[in-house]
């Protein structure tokens, strides 16, 4: 096979194999192609084309000469049994532009069901070889964490963002032996996870208390919105960005809906009424740094992972609905300390 040089992408054949290379043998005489199906639901792929180049004699394999140019079928075969070949080689790859919310919607439930079970292990088989994991912000053992505690998962609520291919999971459990309300965003490389992050707090750490984060969670109305009704990336991230920009300056101008409320810990700031504000209890002078974002258009909602009080700070995650550009709910969940 002669070696060669990309010269860029053409028009698209069709294909049916998800990140897999499609390998067509070229006609003799002719230039090798070599296909890659940009996704299993998309009847298109990017190939490229390899125009013959220079080999020193050396540094080809001598091949064996065959008595007549391979039939159509033959030539189908082998495009087939390569194919298979690699996937049963190695694990097949996500691209990054096909990312879908049934990919994400899967790996949560994977999460969900290994944190039900106390067993990590098959949400560790959808690792990276170099995943990073972490509760608390301090690097942990994912075999000796939260997730080998079996917990009753009352509740739970998840943001799927195919932007950046991250989730985030607010899982509260009230009614086990132990009570946990945790906040887990997923981060995904190349079709695995490539990092968790788990903010995980129980009785002690801020206003925990989880029979009232449960009451308080499952009243709200978090649901799609319409997509007509929507607000950007940008607009719901720079309404969390302004909240959390005003602990520090308090000339940020937020732009607070009515009504809007607050679930800190078990502590809520709504009562029912039309005039219910998240605009009390905001101290002064305080940095929140580091911030992590995961968004969902669909929900109208971004979820961020920060540093409390600076760097170093306390571990803390506020997650935000957004409504037609303004604040609608807010809930909060810090950790009083790092795992070390």
């Amino acid at each position: 096979m002669e070696t060669g040089e990309y010269i860029g992408d053409l028009s698209p054949p069709s294909c049916s194999w998800d990140g897999l290379p499609f390998l067509a043998l070229k006609p003799p005489g002719e230039s090798l192609y070599i296909y890659t199906c940009a996704s299993a639901s998309t009847p298109s792929c990017l190939y490229k084309k390899v125009h013959p180049t220079k080999t020193k004699p050396s540094q080809l394999k001598k091949k064996k000469a065959h008595p007549t140019p391979p039939s159509s079928t033959m030539r189908a075969l082998t495009i087939v049994s390569f194919a298979a070949g690699l996937a049963l080689a190695s694990r097949p790859t996500r691209r990054a532009d096909d990312c879908t919310r049934d990919f994400l919607k899967t790996a949560t439930t994977t999460y969900l069901a290994s944190q039900k079970a106390g067993d990590p292990a098959e949400l560790v088989a959808l690792t990276s070889d170099s995943v990073v994991y972490t509760e608390n912000f301090k690097p942990a053992d994912i075999t000796k964490g939260v997730l080998t505690k079996a917990l009753t998962i009352d509740h739970d609520a998840s943001l799927y963002d195919t932007t950046q291919c991250a989730t985030y999971t607010e899982v509260i459990s009230a009614t086990g032996a132990t009570p946990y309300v945790i906040g887990t965003q997923i981060w995904f490389e190349d079709g695995v996870i490539a990092k968790i992050e788990s903010i995980v707090t129980t009785e002690g750490d801020w206003l925990f208390n989880a029979a009232n984060t449960l009451k308080y969670a499952t009243a709200e109305d978090w649901g799609e919105i319409p997509e007509a009704d929507r607000d950007t990336r940008e607009v719901i991230q720079a309404a969390g960005d302004a909240y959390c920009d005003i602990f520090k300056d308090k000339s940020t101008v937020v732009p607070w809906g009515q009504p809007c409320a607050r679930l800190e810990g078990g502590s809520y700031t709504g009562r029912g009424a039309p005039t219910d504000s998240c605009a009390v209890g905001i101290p002064d002078n305080v940095e929140l740094v580091n911030r992590r974002y995961v968004i969902d258009e669909t929900v109208g909602s971004v979820d961020i992972f920060m540093d409390f009080n600076g760097e170093n700070g306390i571990p803390d995650s506020h997650q935000f609905r957004v409504e037609k550009g303004k604040l609608r709910f807010v809930h909060t969940i810090t950790s009083m300390n790092r795992l070390g």
